[in-house]
């Protein structure tokens, strides 16, 4: 179970030489004598050597080549220092382990797959604050692809959007409160509401739209401004539903409604819409009419 770092023998045999697939420098905890001789607890800069474990092999956490305690980690990770150990010289503190674990995180995320970024110890070290952000970046991408947005509570349809649009929607429960504050630290995953936010046209960031003028009104909106209360009538039960036409071509959207209040975008919509037989205006009419004002009861678009 030995990892020497220099030639070993046992009985006249050479002890075999295990080959690190990774060695870095990290400061962690160490136990040095002071000039009394009394042994004090500091940090040092120290050397950390990483092996394959052999087949049958549980990674294991040593100390200058001589194993301590099982860790169950990907790699057997060799400190090239003394570490703080318990009185029987088997076992490191909780603290002591994360930091580790951070510090292989750290120099080794970009060697990870997708099934060992969820494993017990690379979470461990996602809690931590001295985890990097290109390790948090990685992990969260190895466990949701490449395009992923945080659950919006915000924004409810912008969630709905973002699975619309294929990206992966991570719940509040994937990861810890600290490993949270990480992601949100390092922008390692933006808010849906950030990434494919619902339009909010007269929200205060809004713009005033240009609205046409009733004498400028053709027939074919006059027409359709009737058949839009009659609908709000049947539909809502709305005696009264206030219509407004725009002429906003780099407004978005074609409609909307709210609070028994519609703006239809004539620049959007275009002159057909207003035009043809009555069944065909019917027809068109009707499918915008239908999706506007059932916001009276559901704001979500996706719903």
């Amino acid at each position: 179970m030995l990892i020497p770092g220099v030639p070993l023998y046992f009985n006249g045999e050479p002890i075999h030489a295990r080959k690190p697939v990774h060695e870095f420098e990290a400061t962690l905890e160490t136990v040095a004598a002071n000039e009394d001789g009394e042994l004090r607890r500091s940090l040092r800069k120290a050397k950390v050597r990483l092996h394959e474990p052999l087949a049958g092999e549980t990674p294991m956490l040593y100390e200058m080549g001589i194993p301590v305690v099982e860790t169950g980690d990907r790699w057997h990770v060799d400190v090239q220092q003394r570490i703080p150990l318990n009185m029987e010289r088997d076992n490191v503190t909780p603290a002591y382990k994360r930091d580790l674990r951070v510090a292989v995180l750290n120099a080794m995320s970009g060697r990870l797959g997708a099934a060992e970024a969820a494993k017990p110890w690379v979470q461990d070290a996602l809690r931590d604050s001295g985890v990097s952000g290109e390790a948090v970046r990685t992990v969260v991408g190895l466990q949701f692809g490449e395009r992923h947005v945080t659950r919006d509570p915000s924004d409810l349809e912008a969630n709905h959007r973002a699975v619309a649009q294929g990206f992966a929607v991570i719940p509040p429960t994937a990861f810890s409160r600290e490993a949270w504050e990480n992601i949100r630290r390092h922008g390692a995953s933006l808010p849906a509401g950030q990434v494919t936010p619902t339009p909010r046209p007269f929200g205060p960031d809004g713009k005033p739209l240009e609205t046409i003028p009733e004498e400028r009104h053709t027939g074919g909106m006059a027409l359709f401004g009737r058949y839009a209360r009659w609908m709000a009538l049947r539909l809502l039960g709305r005696p009264a539903l206030s219509l407004k036409f725009a002429d906003a071509p780099g407004w978005p959207m074609q409609a909307c409604y709210g609070h028994g209040e519609l703006h239809v975008n004539a620049a959007k919509v275009g002159k057909e819409f207003f035009e043809g037989t009555l069944p065909e205006r019917i027809e068109k009419w009707s499918d915008l009419l239908i999706h506007e004002l059932a916001h009276e009861d559901e704001h979500n678009h996706l719903s």
